[in-house]
Order: C-alpha cells, then sequence, then structure tokens
C-alpha cells in the first residue's frame, strides 16, 4: 500500500512526461492551425469589403469581421493560458521524475557544469551547454535569433487580432466618411 508521501513509480512519470509533451506539441499545431482559419478569413473579408462601393454591405462585412476579431482573440487568449498549463505540467512531470535518487546529479550542489542548464522539454532558458568545450554559453541574441519574455510567438493571435480589429474600424470609418 502507498500513502500519499510516497513517491510516484518512474515508469508512470516518464510516460506521464512524454504524454504532457506531446500533448503541448499538439495543442501547439491546433493552435496555429485555428491561427491560419482566422487570418484567412479576416483577410479575405477585409478585401472584399475594401472593394466594397455601398455602405450598408461594408456595415454588415465589418460587423463580420469584427465579430471574428472578437473570436479570433478569445481562442488565441484561451490558447495562451492552455500553453501555460501545459508548460507547467511538463515542468511538475520533470521535477517529480528528477526527485528519485537515479538523478540525485540533477540536484546536486552546486551543479557541474555539463547538468547546470539542464531543464525540462519547453523550458525557455538564456543559456546552453556546449559540449565542443564543455562550457556554458548565453544562447546569442541578435537581429535574426532573439526572446521576449514579454510578448513571445503564442501571443501572436492576439495582438493580430486586436491589430485586425482596429484595421476593420478604420476601413468602415474611412468608407463611411468617404461615401458622404
Amino acid at each position: 500500500m502507498t500513502t500519499a508521501a510516497d513517491p510516484l513509480p518512474d515508469d508512470y512519470l516518464k510516460k506521464e512526461y512524454e504524454l504532457r509533451v506531446s500533448y503541448l506539441k499538439d495543442h501547439l499545431s491546433r493552435m496555429w492551425t485555428r491561427f491560419n482559419f482566422f487570418l484567412t478569413i479576416n483577410t479575405g473579408l477585409f478585401v472584399l469589403a475594401f472593394n466594397i462601393a455601398n455602405t450598408a454591405p461594408l456595415i454588415l462585412a465589418g460587423i463580420f469581421g469584427l465579430t471574428m476579431c472578437v473570436w479570433w482573440n478569445h481562442f488565441a487568449a484561451t490558447d495562451n493560458y492552455l500553453v501555460f498549463v501545459y508548460r507547467s505540467q511538463i515542468a511538475h512531470a520533470h521535477y517529480l521524475l528528477t526527485q528519485g535518487t537515479a538523478y540525485s546529479a540533477l540536484t546536486a550542489k552546486p551543479l557541474p557544469p555539463v547538468l547546470s542548464v539542464w531543464t525540462y522539454t519547453g523550458a525557455v532558458v538564456e543559456q546552453y551547454f556546449d559540449p565542443r568545450d564543455e562550457t556554458v554559453k548565453a544562447i546569442p541574441k541578435n537581429f535574426w535569433q532573439r526572446h521576449s519574455f514579454r510578448v513571445s510567438v503564442t501571443e501572436l493571435g492576439i495582438v493580430v487580432s486586436v491589430l485586425y480589429a482596429l484595421a476593420w474600424i478604420g476601413l468602415i470609418g474611412v468608407k463611411t466618411w468617404a461615401a458622404r
């Protein structure tokens, strides 16, 4: 009989870790499919509305476009929430998995350089271990490669949906004002 204080079996934790990584990967794939869906619909509708001369169909297209932006923003925010949850679950599984004595090298103080930047799959880090010279180095940041902890690529759906909503408002405003 096991108690709450007993560790979980390693084979269970390994499988759980693999499932969580797989679920995050699959979710990111679904997330980008949704992003492409909303981007395609909004772009097509925006081009159509841009070429409409009559105010009534323009307003109708604009209302539909803004509605799509609201839904897009909602799904993108939900996706970001779920990505955070799944990454946290991966970190938790990794933590539990590495608490056993077989992983004592990961809990040593201080950690040897070869393990000092070891982390779970999906963790965002700023350093890496270079096996060529066995040193820890900063991941280069430049114009071609960088990371922001404020805004990441998973927030792209939210940012683009807001930009499209503003574009819709601008298009409807300009076209209705020009029709006067």
